[in-house]
């Protein structure tokens, strides 16, 4: 679907390389010494708890893994500065759920308008133009319960009390905060309206109610 009329070959080399991350302040990642072998990707800087965290995403072959270190820890702070970023990740649960405008893709360099054609630009080039877009991501968290554990799962609906009748979102990504252990921090997409009064409740009209918090860059008028 994506190779089109170019002359390529896509192969996947999953096997064959290790996905890993840093986190930490600008110098730790400026000086990080990374193996000759590997690909990096440095990420937005993300801010938390009033600081700047800067992060490098990177591959490394499989056979030189020894240059990375595995904590579940870290994974955890990776998956909640990911979170706070604002810039969703689709997982298989939210396949096909949004245009890239809902979840804020034309507000953090996610989609290009100029490059020509690709599958589904008409939804996205008439969204984008004539303003139809009425949903948008949102950052929010809860206070965490044994039964919330479930519930803050990306694909996961939302239901607002004005109109329980039907969701009025979705989660797009969650991850719990190394720092207050009962809370949990959400990427959500939802109908712009149901911010205005009432309120959000995940996974059912009795559920969680979630409580909004500010993104961390503008949005673009569309």
């Amino acid at each position: 679907m994506f190779v089109l009329r170019s002359k390529v070959k896509i192969i996947d080399v999953s096997e064959d390389w290790i996905i890993s991350g840093l986190h930490g302040s600008e110098e730790q990642i400026v000086e990080f010494k990374l193996d000759p072998s590997a690909i990096a990707l440095r990420m937005p800087d993300v801010l938390a708890n009033n600081q700047s965290v800067a992060r490098l995403l990177f591959a490394i072959p499989v056979d030189r893994q020894a240059s990375a270190r595995d904590s579940s820890e870290m994974l955890q702070t990776w998956n909640e500065l990911e979170v706070l970023s604002a810039i969703p990740r689709i997982v298989q649960a939210t396949q096909e759920q949004f245009v890239p405008q809902m979840i804020n893709f034309e507000s953090v360099a996610g989609v290009d308008f100029k490059k020509g054609c690709y599958p589904g630009q008409e939804i996205v080039a008439r969204s984008q133009y004539r303003g139809a877009i009425k949903r948008r991501l949102q950052i929010a968290h809860i206070d965490k319960s044994s039964s919330d554990e479930n519930l803050a799962m990306p694909g996961v609906e939302l239901f607002h009390s004005n109109d329980p009748s039907q969701p009025s979102g979705m989660v797009v990504l969650s991850a719990h905060s190394p720092e207050d252990k009962q809370r949990i921090d959400l990427q959500i997409e939802c109908k712009l309206e149901a911010l205005e009064n009432g309120e959000i409740h995940l996974g059912s009209p009795e559920g969680p109610v979630l409580k909004i918090d500010l993104l961390p860059y503008p949005l673009l008028e569309i």
